[in-house]
């Protein structure tokens, strides 16, 4: 699944700190939400969160999963929501680095083809 998302963002304003928290962000979201959901029923988890900034901001989230007493498709339910929760945390995350003035010039030019 692909989702394609404008978040206005000035780009300028991210670094190497700021990427890796929101790896870090991301990662903890989805352990919390598999953990609370699933319980002592998962056996594993296997996540990797790749995070690239360049002319946009680019997040992959690849998660796999494996619980007791679960249907197939029930748990990739679950780890869909679990997906969604991490990339709307990771939107709240990113909202620090919003454009809001719509007269600044540089904040434009940075964020004018971001997207996440």
């Amino acid at each position: 699944m692909r989702k394609v998302k404008l978040l206005n963002l000035d780009l300028n304003k991210i670094d190497f700190n700021a990427l890796s928290e929101l790896a870090n962000v991301i990662e903890n979201t989805i352990i919390n939400y598999l953990n609370t959901v699933l319980g002592t029923r998962a056996t594993d988890y296997g996540i990797a969160i790749s995070v690239k900034l360049d002319d946009t901001l680019t997040i992959s989230i690849d998660v796999d999963a494996k619980a007791y007493f679960i249907s197939k498709p029930s748990l990739e339910a679950i780890i869909d929501t679990a997906v969604n929760k991490a990339f709307d945390a990771a939107e709240q995350f990113l909202s620090r680095f919003r454009c809001y003035e719509e007269n600044d010039r540089k904040c434009k030019e940075s964020c004018h083809s971001n997207a996440c």
